[in-house]
């Protein structure tokens, strides 16, 4: 809070809340970033509520009730006010300013930053610096697209020198959804997170059965840690009784991501090329049958469209994305060739080393000790 001196007056940065705005005599009100204000009717402080909270209190000053926001979804009061209140329409009660980045500052014309946004996610850069409003629903992968990071073979082969990241989508097997698994490694060759297989158990299943199929799927590629949602968590003895550690995937922040977190994390690995995918028909179709829909309160929700799945999808972009997300390591994951002729990952190579220098290190300390 910042106060004027004399002027009994004050500027204060308070949140979004219908009721703590409330008993105010306002000069003027700012709302940041309105567009993302939550407008769902099942939620009690909605960006409807805080407007009608703060109208009575700039009566007194006839104060004007400022919006500023990136355009969002089609709906709530930013929308609204920027729809009724553009041209003609609005009178004289209300001015709508609406430009792209570069047009309202003009600095930003042919930024590169900007121009590889538009690369990774069109969509999403067209709202936020286009100043385009987000369709209701959109396909969110390109089947073409799909198509061109996808190689004739259907499961490629365990190598002993390679790290392999493998990922589930659990499922209880009593309803529709299946439980798959999914294996990825990152090539540095060729600079990629490779797809290896994907493994699915169509329901009816018992969970138990499912998981020991998953063991069985893995087990050439001799990894013992899947990753998964929260979901997943509760058939942690189930993994464990087969030999396998559960671990729920988590962000930077500590947190398990949401389904969309992943695909969205996904979605420029896709358009950089950074992925190659396996011919499995059934994980195309899903990945090119999602739906992406922007939801009040500045959040996506990326799904499968009606009557469709997204269970091997679901799995697959979780692998390949933490495969992505551990290249600052992957110098370690690297096979290399020892002197003997063994390929093996430099991690291993570089602790063998270790380990056969300490020990050429102490045979020499015990022959000083016993030769002078």
């Amino acid at each position: 809070m910042i106060e004027l001196g004399r002027l009994r007056t004050a500027i204060r940065v308070l949140p979004a809340s219908a009721i703590s705005t409330r008993g105010h005599s306002l000069i003027a009100v700012i709302l940041d970033e309105f567009a993302f204000f939550e407008s769902r009717e099942d939620l009690q402080n909605t960006d409807t509520e805080l407007v009608r909270a703060l109208t009575p209190a700039l009566l007194t000053t006839r104060g004007p009730l400022v919006m500023i926001s990136s355009p969002w979804c089609a709906e709530g009061e930013f929308y609204k006010a920027c729809t009724s209140g553009w041209g003609d329409a609005g009178g004289d009660r209300s001015l709508v300013i609406h430009g792209a980045s570069h047009e309202l500052n003009p600095t930003l014309m042919g930024d590169e930053e900007i121009a590889a946004s538009y690369r990774e996610d069109p969509i999403s850069s067209r709202s936020e610096y286009g100043a385009q409003w987000r369709d209701a629903r959109s396909n969110f992968l390109d089947r073409a697209q799909i198509m061109e990071l996808v190689e004739p073979i259907n499961q490629r082969p365990a190598e002993p020198y390679n790290t392999y990241i493998a990922a589930v989508d659990m499922s209880s097997g009593l309803g529709q959804d299946s439980a798959t698994c999914a294996v990825s490694h990152y090539d540095p060759m060729r600079n990629q997170s490779l797809l290896d297989g994907v493994i699915e158990v169509r329901p009816p299943f018992n969970a138990s059965n499912a998981i020991e199929q998953i063991a069985r799927f893995l087990m050439p590629y001799q990894t013992q840690t899947v990753f998964g949602d929260r979901i997943g968590m509760y058939y942690t003895g189930d993994f464990g009784a087969k030999g396998l550690i559960y671990s729920a995937a988590v962000d930077q922040d500590h947190l398990v991501p949401r389904k969309a977190d992943n695909y969205l994390a996904l979605l420029p690995l896709i358009s950089s090329r950074s992925i190659s995918l396996i011919n499995n028909e059934r994980m195309i179709d899903q990945l090119c049958g999602l739906s992406r829909r922007p939801m009040p309160g500045g959040y996506e929700k990326i799904e499968a469209s009606a009557g469709q799945h997204d269970d091997i999808s679901d799995s697959v972009a979780l692998s390949l994305t933490i495969c992505h997300q551990r290249q600052a390591c992957n110098h370690l994951l690297a096979p290399v060739m020892r002197a003997d002729g063994r390929i093996m990952p430099y991690a291993d190579a570089l602790l063998e080393g270790y380990q056969e220098l300490l020990l050429d290190y102490r045979q020499r300390q015990m022959e000083r000790m016993y030769h002078g």
